[in-house]
């Protein structure tokens, strides 16, 4: 029984190592920079962070966040991965205030020589590019619903260039075997919860994307000390890459990560999986960052970079930017960055959830409550223990709630904070 106990609190532990350094190595992480993870893990209640991790996976994500708000009372340095629960609620303009909640104003880059640059479509370049190499890496923030649709939108310009194989560092390796035709569940991993993430993967497994997840055990993550549950971590996932590649040697593989893991460069000395990938393969990889390009709850809290290129971006596409040496605008450890550009939102969401026309919005009419709500749409005929299509918070007297959903039919529902759940009727779009 000992010995249970102890393992059980060495993958508590190693779960909450990796949970605390994501946030830590991402380009755009919003935990205080004096915090240590030292210092976070032994600020965090672990139980605590589990109860809210379970409640959200138990279809419950706005209790989930009304949860961990009182936790972060005590603990506000755990801003960041509040940010990841409040993205699952659709008001991006909410989460990225959180988000930003730890951070100081920037000033814009001053060394960005503006005048040599020249900006591009980001889809249309990546795919550009994808001819000279086998494996493309993009990154996204866990907070960022908007990074999610965009590499979902990447996805899809890849597959007529030859991309076959989809990896996720959000499934454990092995992790397709999990996941139904018609998309994630409940019991699949903790961020395809988020309707955006879950979509993304159930779409391109339609349009014949073979899925793969490549996160290693926790279990394996969990031995030695932290330099070593860093190196088992980065080693693994590219192991785990590798592993697909070999076995399909025609295989042209997209690789989505979270944060730095994508990196070629070394991060505090250390190999990321980026790296360790390049020298298994014994060939580059090009990787993508966009944590560095996206804009935050306001301008003074946009990186410095993209308070520099903002004038320059295309106005409605995600831009990359080539230089006057024909190299692409990049950051350390990474091939490009793609700059999302401020949008106009709709509803008080933010406008690119239309995703270039694939979804629509829908006006659901709710009765006013005085508190919080959340309105779900999940695709009609329910799968079993499904996620929604797309939810969003309804606040306290709101008596209309915007939905972005693509052309199907819908079963729309309430959820008070509490866990009381309402049907509210079905919808078709058309």
């Amino acid at each position: 029984m000992q010995q249970l106990l102890k393992r059980r609190s060495l993958l508590k532990r190693g779960w909450l190592v990796s949970l605390l350094l994501a946030a830590a190595i991402s380009g755009c992480a919003a935990t205080a920079p004096s915090a240590t993870l030292e210092m976070m893990l032994q600020r965090t209640n672990a139980d605590d962070i589990s109860s809210v991790n379970k409640m959200a996976m138990d279809d419950q994500p706005l209790r989930a966040f009304a949860m961990l708000e009182g936790i972060l009372q005590k603990q506000p340095f755990l801003s960041g991965y509040a940010a990841q629960i409040s993205a699952f609620l659709g008001r991006d303009n909410a989460t990225r205030a959180l988000f930003d909640s730890q951070r100081k104003p920037y000033t814009a880059d001053k060394s960005v020589l503006v005048a040599e640059l020249s900006a591009r479509n980001a889809i249309e370049e990546i795919v550009a590019a994808s001819k000279n190499y086998r494996v493309v890496i993009i990154n996204e923030g866990h907070a960022s619903q908007r990074e999610r649709v965009f590499s979902h939108l990447l996805a899809k310009a890849l597959k007529p260039a030859g991309f076959t194989h989809l990896g996720f560092e959000a499934l454990n390796s092995g992790g397709e075997t999990g996941i139904p035709q018609d998309g994630p569940t409940r019991d699949t991993t903790f961020y395809t919860i988020d309707p955006v993430f879950s979509d993304y993967i159930r779409q391109t497994k339609k349009i014949g994307y073979e899925v793969f997840g490549y996160e290693p055990d926790h279990e394996e993550q969990s031995k030695g000390d932290q330099k070593q549950q860093f190196y088992a971590r980065e080693f693994g996932q590219a192991q785990n890459i590798k592993r697909v590649l070999d076995a399909n040697p025609n295989a042209k593989i997209l690789i989505h990560c979270g944060g730095g893991h994508g990196s070629k460069a070394l991060y505090r000395g250390e190999i990321l999986m980026g790296g360790h990938l390049m020298a298994m393969m014994s060939a580059d990889v090009l990787s993508i960052q966009q944590g560095g390009g996206i804009p935050n709850s306001a301008p003074v809290f946009d990186l410095p970079v993209y308070q520099s290129v903002a004038p320059l971006m295309l106005p409605s596409k995600p831009t990359v930017f080539r230089k006057s040496d024909g190299k692409w605008l990049a950051s350390p450890g990474f091939d490009m960055v793609v700059f999302h550009p401020r949008v106009p939102d709709i509803y008080d969401r933010g406008g690119w959830m239309t995703m270039d026309g694939y979804r629509k919005l829908h006006l659901v009419d709710i009765p006013a409550q005085p508190a919080r709500t959340l309105v779900r749409a999940r695709v009609w005929p329910l799968q079993a223990r499904g996620i929604a299509m797309d939810q969003v918070v309804a606040y306290a007297g709101d008596t209309q709630a915007p939905l972005f959903l693509p052309v199907g039919e819908y079963q729309l529902s309430r959820d008070s904070e509490t866990g009381e759940k309402t049907i509210l009727g079905r919808v078709k779009i058309k």
